[in-house]
């Protein structure tokens, strides 16, 4: 099964820009601050059933922030998707068993022209809880 998450048409001021001086990525904002209001609790899970998956939403290049029923899972990407954190882009993957995995790789692609930005490998998902 095929899926195709598309990052939603936010304004340019929720996505800051990394400075080419510091190499830093990109860091989407309004994801970022909804992983600011959970913390970890040490619990992994190696898989997620995708009909449960009701998002999936990209911090950085490299940190996913999925969101299941009233749950919320962050992975750190094997690698640096390319592009995930752009709003011009949107995310693709193949699932042939129904789960979405630690290893499933994930395709940025362009919005606009269909053009493959790069690929890279979910890994465990880390079960977080709102703080306090």
């Amino acid at each position: 099964m095929k899926r195709t998450i598309s990052l939603g048409a936010m304004s340019a001021s929720m996505l800051i820009a990394a400075c080419a001086s510091t190499g830093e990525p990109p860091i989407n904002q309004r994801n970022a601050a909804i992983l600011e209001g959970l913390e970890t609790t040490g619990e992994t899970v190696g898989c997620l059933q995708v009909r449960s998956v009701d998002s999936i939403k990209p911090v950085t290049d490299g940190k996913f922030l999925l969101e299941v029923g009233s749950r919320y899972y962050l992975s750190k990407t094997n690698g640096r998707c390319t592009g995930a954190s752009q709003t011009t882009s949107r995310l693709e993957y193949n699932l042939p068993t129904g789960q979405l995995c630690s290893g499933e790789i994930i395709s940025v692609v362009d919005n606009q022209s269909g053009i493959l930005r790069g690929n890279c490998a979910l890994g465990q998902f880390e079960e977080l809880r709102p703080k306090g």
